[in-house]
């Protein structure tokens, strides 16, 4: 194990929401686990995340750079990302990743995958984007 994990996961708790939910799409395409510290770790040398691995609490950490080249990585098909608006509705074979936000606080979650058991925001939140994802 290496030194500083529990920091790593504490920055991953914080402000990975929309990293997970993209690796959680990346495993039911491909049908196989992923190893979010290894993901993050390879990501990152990519230039696809921000991460600051010297500053685990630097804010900008998770930024997502390059959203389908993270799918594309994962399952080696190419993907088109779009942002929309709160009223888009999903398409067939679509992948949806809703932005909620409330006052603040911004949490991205999916109908079929929570990274957090309970999100205050998504509860008393409101959506305010759609991003949609699908293969090309």
């Amino acid at each position: 194990m290496r030194n500083g994990i529990q920091s790593v996961y504490l920055c991953l708790g914080n402000e990975a929401c929309f990293f997970l939910q993209l690796l959680n799409i990346a495993e039911k395409h491909s049908g196989h686990a992923i190893d979010v510290e290894t993901a993050a770790w390879i990501c990152s040398l990519k230039g696809f995340i921000e991460m600051n691995w010297n500053d685990l609490t630097d804010k900008k950490n998770f930024l997502i750079n390059k959203h389908a080249a993270i799918l594309e990585l994962f399952t080696g098909k190419r993907w088109l990302y779009t942002k929309e608006s709160p009223s888009y509705k999903a398409k067939k074979n679509e992948y949806i990743i809703d932005e909620w936000q409330n006052g603040s606080y911004t949490h991205f979650d999916s109908d079929n995958f929570h990274s957090l058991q309970k999100s205050n925001t998504v509860e008393n939140g409101k959506i305010i984007s759609r991003r949609v994802f699908k293969i090309v």
